[in-house]
């Protein structure tokens, strides 16, 4: 069947937005498959504390034999990362958007990129090197994810609602409103849950400090 002009420039386009799509989709495939290789590495490096404390990803990381590699596999993560935030932000903004809708878009890009940051700090400092950086990298990781996505919801909803469309939104209007807002609400509590179990830890007993006593022990 011979193709005709129109339809190689739709298979171009299609092609195209397959490839630009591609690092969206990457970059949390990436993430999930290090946390979990993280985990399992440490199961089996550390069988007999994990049998007593299943391993976290920050204590999992906290070994230097996982968390060296862990982190390299952080920073083409964030380079994904940042790409799909620039898609996303890019397909979101319009000019004829209103001063409070351009305030909602920056401040989701915003939190967005420190959430970016916080991966990064949360991974080149593993509890090993620093319990601070990596508790403040692992806050920056949450709560900027907690709070983007609320804000994208929120922009969502809004936008929905304005006639600035004259090309079909690059959203769903009913269910992502309601799928970023679970979302969000879901890693805020995640925080809250993180900061409720070190504060009632007796004595503040750190994740590094608490490796280095399970890895001592025999």
């Amino acid at each position: 069947m011979a193709t005709t002009p129109d339809s190689q420039a739709e298979d171009r386009a299609r092609n195209g937005a397959l490839l630009l799509s591609a690092p969206v989709i990457a970059q949390p495939a990436l993430v999930v498959a290090s946390m979990l290789w993280a985990r399992q590495e440490s199961i089996l490096l550390h069988p007999d504390n994990a049998a007593v404390n299943p391993p976290t990803v920050s204590r999992a990381i906290a070994d230097p034999a996982i968390g060296d590699i862990f982190a390299d596999l952080m920073l083409p993560a964030f380079v994904l990362l940042l790409f799909a935030l620039w898609r996303i932000g890019a397909a979101l903004y319009r000019p004829r958007h209103s001063r409070p809708m351009k305030a909602l878009w920056t401040a989701f890009l915003l939190c967005e990129a420190t959430a970016a940051c916080g991966m990064v700090v949360l991974s080149q400092y593993t509890a090993f090197y620093s319990d601070d950086l990596h508790l403040l990298g692992s806050y920056m990781l949450f709560f900027g994810h907690g709070f983007g996505i609320a804000l994208w919801g929120i922009f969502i909803s809004f936008d929905r609602r304005s006639g600035e469309w004259d090309i079909p939104r690059p959203y769903s209007a009913h269910l992502q409103a309601r799928l970023a807002l679970a979302i969000a609400a879901a890693s805020i509590v995640t925080a809250c849950s993180i900061s409720i179990g070190i504060c009632s830890k007796a004595g503040t007993i750190t994740c590094g400090a608490s490796f280095s006593r399970c890895s001592s022990s025999p």
